[in-house]
């Protein structure tokens, strides 16, 4: 049984695996654009992708703000955990998203959109879906427990905080968030 897991429930400060259930949002939201597509719904596909660019910029912003440092300050290297691979996964995933509204928008300004038209920008994210299962399975192998078993409960609690005012600065630097309607009751 994982000690830090079971720990956390113990001092009721959550482990920061917690904070990886971000990424079932993400993936809802990356449905969302999905499913607008295959209903040849743009206005849908198009607040899905918005709802998923913004939501990743929060997320890997925290990421590499807050947890990035103490993940680079662990003294043990570990197989699989440079943190510029980390890095630059958010990179890619980032530029992949700034390619589906350049693509999009080539949809938006068709006279007739046809099915065959959605489903290549379909097919095209799933490059987006593959890097970003890659992406959270080495932070749920590598990442997040090796900063996790670095971390006190105080400790943990602290960085909870930091990770919450980081969250909030993000999102006020960014402005407010897309309409993402009923994604919330999605996931």
């Amino acid at each position: 049984m994982d000690m830090n897991k079971d720990q956390s429930k113990v001092d009721d400060v959550p482990g920061l695996e917690h904070f990886q259930g971000e990424h079932q949002r993400l993936e809802a939201l990356l449905e969302r654009y999905q499913c607008g597509l295959m209903a040849l719904d743009l206005a849908e596909a198009r607040m899905g992708l918005e709802g998923l660019s913004y939501e990743l910029e929060v997320h890997s912003a925290i990421e590499e703000a807050v947890l990035m440092p103490l993940f680079e300050q662990l003294e043990e290297s570990i197989e699989g955990g440079n943190p510029e691979f980390f890095k630059l996964e958010h990179t890619k995933l980032k530029k992949l998203i700034a390619t589906y509204f350049v693509e999009l928008k080539s949809l938006e300004q068709l006279e007739e959109l046809t099915r065959p038209d959605a489903l290549l920008l379909i097919e095209r994210g799933f490059t987006f879906k593959h890097l970003f299962d890659h992406h959270t399975s080495r932070e749920d192998k590598v990442f997040y427990p090796a900063i996790s078993a670095s971390l006190t409960s105080n400790e943990r609690r602290q960085v909870w905080g930091l990770m919450d005012a980081f969250e909030a600065s993000t999102r006020a630097e960014l402005g407010n968030p897309p309409s993402m309607g009923e994604v919330d009751n999605f996931i």
